[in-house]
């Protein structure tokens, strides 16, 4: 999952612009350390290129520290505006700060002369920066300058920032996220398309390593893939294609796509196949791999291991680099032995469940030993600790690297017929020979490249580590979103009321209240709701016309409903062939005082046919003051919520007590529709029935009338812990599932659609079983290929608290515009 706004947590504006300079020593002091060990260079280049690192990293710290400010558990909405007014003052007086490095502490501690940098290494007491902050052009507008100073050369960095108006710092979920499910073995990534960002967030991913498996053909990823845990290719061939969501110009929070991060190892085993890109980026590209240039790589914060044959990644000028801890190509992990005596996969599955070590390391074990694997792109391989050292192994036959392979640790070779087409370049250690950091062969590079030792980890450009998304913690799950209402202004739920009222039948809350007490969707054969009673004459069901409007033919979708709903009600327990409207737009006000509708999936509910959910919501903006919801909620009953996000200072998880269904005693909550399920707003239901496109992306269509532009979502699925929902053959969804905790399965496919930008692209239709996202603990996918397309859901839904309200930017605060270099 990805912020909406990206922010940063590290403090508060400083008081006076005189601690700025005391703000900056951690970095700066950080900075020169990087280079400090490179004392023998006395050139020109390496003068500016110290000069460079002071500036850029006092100007780095002031950026960091002024924008984006934060309200979280110390600092107020108040006391953030505060500071922002008192940049602006400074910025009024143009003042000017120098800093004198040597002068500064290398532990970023109060001054202590033992600790200065210059005393400990003098040379330093010749860098110094200055930091000059004004405005440009209004108080509005700043512009913030660093000039660094070393030996006779002068480096120039400049920043500018602007106050610009900003949403709340709500979080929206990924296409697809997949928390953790069963500690091993899970092939969740089988047979998917997913348009938009893929995760498997792991909330305890510090600390629990899950094996996810991909074994299939059919998986395609359109966007950023994070992996919290370890990634295993075998029999498939998964492709990282471009992002439609990234617009250039737009600020969506979007990437360009084609980038992997797993947070622990990942493994290209048998029958893998390639991993390529659509983006061009050749032997020339020189960039940081951040920003608008984030995107052809694979990061991997532990070991990536290629011991399937005849692998691929990447293609002539379409590269794709490597950053990982440690590199192997063609050697089965449990034969390496690791400098500090480990066993490679025993260093892998550290981190396991017990019950999951086999499965990892039998998996681990698939391939061959990497023969005839290619691989366009350079190959970064630091250091992380004495277990994935930065080291490189080599043993496949007729492997060829095309492109330059940067090591920290060692390099360690079992078999020389392997061809390295670029440069090696090894990370000096002192006291070591580059001659004594090879073992077991020779290094093989093309005739024009070098094989030498180079300080490169505190090197800039491509060689630059990527950023990663860290798992952003979910602090409030689906039963708070049905039973806890908030504190202090923080609302959790929003249907509380609502919900608890369909609850109670004989003082158990639960039990539903029955048809007689509140609105139940219980049809007759035909779809019509029934009330219970039935006509002396006929024998048959009489229709329920107190909770239900009658249905109607819509000649502008050509479908027949089989009832209007205005309200909330429990679906189930019989429903057979029915059609409903949820009509929003004129829905009457609940308990909790909106226009909110809440539908209860009814515990084994007997679902027959197709049933179809169709939610008209037309008149009212989903990002406005009037949004109107319409919630699908597992029947949990009402438990008791607990709130420790919000009272013990938002640093850990709100719980629940185990008083809900599924965690009682009594069965979990579990709904099939056994036939087709469609669930879809009105407008989309009417546009695809017109022959018209769907955009749910931020491109602009406006000008095509044969391409719907998608608002946000208004339809929130809500599964509880162990709740399972079965979405039956040719389902299709339009909503956001939430149910971290729970199980969603498909049984088939999903319908024919045309998604754009993609339909513009190649003219093929998607076939789409979800349209928002999905977010669930077991994802089982059917034989059949499975597409999730991202449409984000409302900022004003609940969903969007589930990562807690300690991320939320004030109205206005300074952002930084751009960096310039001279």
């Amino acid at each position: 999952m990805r912020r909406k706004i990206k922010s940063n947590r590290q403090g508060a504006v400083l008081m006076t612009v005189t601690v700025v300079a005391v703000m900056m020593v951690v970095i700066v002091a950080a900075a020169i350390s990087l280079v400090a060990h490179t004392n023998t260079k006395t050139n020109e280049e390496y003068r500016k290129k110290q000069a460079y690192f002071a500036a850029s990293s006092c100007l780095e710290a002031f950026v960091v520290k002024e924008t984006n400010m934060m309200v979280d558990a110390t600092h107020t909405s108040a006391f953030i505006e505060a500071k922002v007014a008192e940049l602006q003052r400074i910025a009024a007086d143009a003042q000017t700060i120098h800093v004198k490095i040597g002068e500064l502490s290398g532990d970023g501690s109060t001054v202590d002369d033992a600790k200065l940098i210059g005393v400990n290494h003098p040379r330093w007491n010749d860098i110094d920066v200055t930091l000059k902050v004004e405005e440009a052009g209004s108080s509005s507008s700043l512009k913030a300058t660093a000039v660094g100073r070393y030996l006779g050369q002068t480096e120039k960095v400049v920043a500018y920032m602007s106050i610009k108006p900003q949403s709340m710092g709500t979080t929206r979920p990924g296409a697809l996220e997949i928390i953790g499910t069963n500690g091993g073995g899970n092939d969740s990534y089988n047979n998917i398309s997913v348009y938009g960002n893929t995760s498997a967030p792991l909330k305890q991913s510090d600390t629990v390593n899950t094996l996810y498996k991909v074994t299939k053909n059919n998986s395609s990823f359109y966007g950023d893939t994070s992996i919290y845990g370890t990634l295993a290719f075998s029999d498939g061939t998964p492709v990282l294609k471009s992002n439609p969501y990234y617009v250039p110009g737009v600020n969506n929070d979007q990437t360009k796509g084609c980038t992997m991060y797993v947070s622990r190892s990942f493994a290209m085993l048998k029958n893998t196949g390639k991993v390529t890109s659509q983006y061009e980026k050749d032997r020339s590209f020189s960039a940081e791999p951040r920003g608008l240039n984030a995107y052809n790589y694979i990061q991997v914060d532990e070991a990536m291991i290629m011991t399937g044959d005849n692998a691929v990644i990447g293609a002539e000028n379409y590269e794709i680099d490597i950053y990982t801890s440690l590199f192997d190509l063609g050697i089965h992990p449990k034969d390496i032995t690791l400098n500090n005596g480990t066993n490679l996969v025993d260093a892998m599955t550290a981190a396991c469940e017990p019950g999951a070590v086999n499965d990892y390391k039998d998996t681990m074990d698939m391939g061959g030993h990497g023969n005839d694997s290619k691989i366009w792109g350079n190959i970064y391989v630091r250091s992380k600790n004495e277990f994935f050292d930065g080291s490189l192994y080599l043993g496949c036959l007729n492997g060829v690297i095309h492109g330059d392979v940067y090591v920290e640790g060692d390099i360690y070779i079992t078999d020389n017929n392997y061809t390295i087409d670029g440069n090696v370049y090894v990370q000096p250690k002192t006291g070591r020979a580059l001659s004594d950091r090879v073992h077991g062969g020779t290094v093989n590079v093309t005739a024009g490249h070098e094989f030498k030792e180079l300080d490169w980890t505190s090197m800039s450009g491509r060689s630059v580590v990527p950023n990663n998304f860290k798992p952003i913690p979910y602090y409030y799950y689906p039963e708070h979103m049905l039973c806890l209402k908030g504190a202090g202004g923080m609302t959790v739920s929003t249907i509380a009321d609502t919900y608890k009222s369909f609850y109670g039948k004989g003082g158990d809350m639960t039990e539903l209240k029955d048809r007689t007490d509140v609105p139940w969707f219980w049809t007759d054969d035909n779809g019509h709701p029934t009330d219970g009673t039935y006509d002396p004459v006929t024998g048959r069901a009489n229709i329920d016309t107190v909770n239900f409007e009658p249905g109607f033919y819509d000649s502008n979708i050509d479908v027949n409903f089989t009832a209007v709903a205005k309200q909330s009600f429990v679906l189930g327990s019989y429903v057979n062939n029915a059609t409903i409207l949820v009509d929003l737009d004129n829905a009457v006000e609940n308990a909790d005082g909106r226009h909110d509708i809440v539908i209860i999936l009814k515990n084994q509910a007997s679902v027959s046919n197709n049933l179809t959910i169709i939610v008209k919501n037309d008149n009212h903006d989903v990002e406005g003051d009037d949004a109107r919801f319409c919630y699908l909620v597992s029947d949990s009953g009402v438990g008791t919520v607990y709130n420790e996000y919000y009272d013990s200072g938002k640093t850990q998880e709100s719980t629940y007590a185990p008083e809900f269904n599924g965690k009682n005693g009594k069965a979990a909550p579990f709904f099939n529709s056994n036939n087709r399920f469609n669930l879809q707003e009105y407008s989309t239901y009417r546009e695809v029935y017109l022959g018209h496109g769907l955009d749910p992306t931020d491109r602009d269509y406006s000008s095509d009338p044969n391409v719907y532009d998608m608002p946000h979502g208004s339809i929130i699925m809500l599964l509880t812990e162990d709740a399972t929902f079965i979405a039956p053959q040719d389902t299709y969804m339009q909503c956001c599932i939430y149910g971290p905790r729970a199980n969603f399965k498909w049984e088939n496919d999903g319908k024919q659609l045309m998604i754009y930008p993609t339909y513009a692209d190649d003219g093929n239709k998607v076939m789409t079983n979800i349209i928002g996202s999905c977010i669930v603990k077991n994802f089982m996918t059917s034989n059949n290929n499975n597409t999730v397309v991202y449409n984000p859901v409302s900022s004003k839904s609940m969903v969007t608290v589930a990562h807690g309200f300690g991320d939320s930017v004030i109205d206005k605060t300074f952002t930084l515009d751009k960096y310039n270099n001279f």
